[in-house]
């Protein structure tokens, strides 16, 4: 999410602007250290170049370095917790080197698809910036579209700070909840519904309000 979210601007025509212009000032309505929150990211009392160096500085430099330690702590847990190659109901596993082999040749082919695009297609690049706001309408990047939609109906705070915490919390806390260690390697298991539903019920109506702002609104 902050990848996209610092990602977006460097685009810096007049939708990704404005796009940020909005972002931001959602970021005061965050209860007690909004402000300082708004000031860390923009660098001023509006945004700016220097908003633009930031968001470069965080994109390329601290938060691959971050991204980097946490996938460290990512491997080494699994690792320290039995691994993925096995798969318990059939007593079946595959072998170390098979799994990264297996990786390896993903990793290859999706790479050579994402260089592929790069080179077939343009990227989208609207007016800059710099030049005079003609923008009709402002769009959020993709993975916000959802709070776009929920903002035209619900109070900034509520639809752009309380909801999306919400549910960005209760993903990150329902493994935590269905600590049980049965039905492991198993994809969506009977025993695990209870807690994998509404997971997947929140992203199907995340994707909903997404296609709707997109398409419908």
């Amino acid at each position: 999410v902050l990848m996209d979210f610092s990602g977006f601007p460097l685009r810096w025509d007049q939708e990704s602007h404005w796009a940020l212009v909005v972002a931001v000032h959602l970021l005061k309505a965050v209860p007690l250290v909004g402000e300082a929150l708004y000031a860390l990211v923009v660098g001023g009392a509006q945004v700016s170049n220097v908003t633009l160096l930031r968001l470069y500085t965080w994109h390329i430099f601290a938060l691959p370095f971050i991204a980097f330690f946490i996938m460290l702590y990512h491997f080494w847990r699994i690792r320290k917790d039995g691994g993925i190659s096995g798969v318990e109901k059939t007593g079946t596993f595959i072998s170390r080197d098979a799994l990264m082999l297996t990786e390896a040749k993903f990793f290859l082919i999706i790479s050579v698809l994402l260089i592929l695009l790069s080179i077939g297609f343009d990227p989208y690049l609207g007016i800059s910036a710099e030049e005079p706001m003609i923008i009709d309408s402002v769009n959020a990047p993709w993975i916000f579209l959802w709070i776009q939609f929920l903002l035209r109906y619900m109070s900034p705070v509520l639809a752009g700070v309380y909801i999306p915490a919400g549910v960005l919390a209760f993903w990150i806390i329902l493994p935590y909840i269905d600590s049980r260690h049965q039905a492991i390697g198993q994809w969506a298991p009977a025993a695990r519904r209870r807690y994998w539903r509404p997971f997947i019920l929140s992203l199907a109506v995340i994707l909903i309000l997404s296609v709707a702002e997109r398409w419908f609104v």
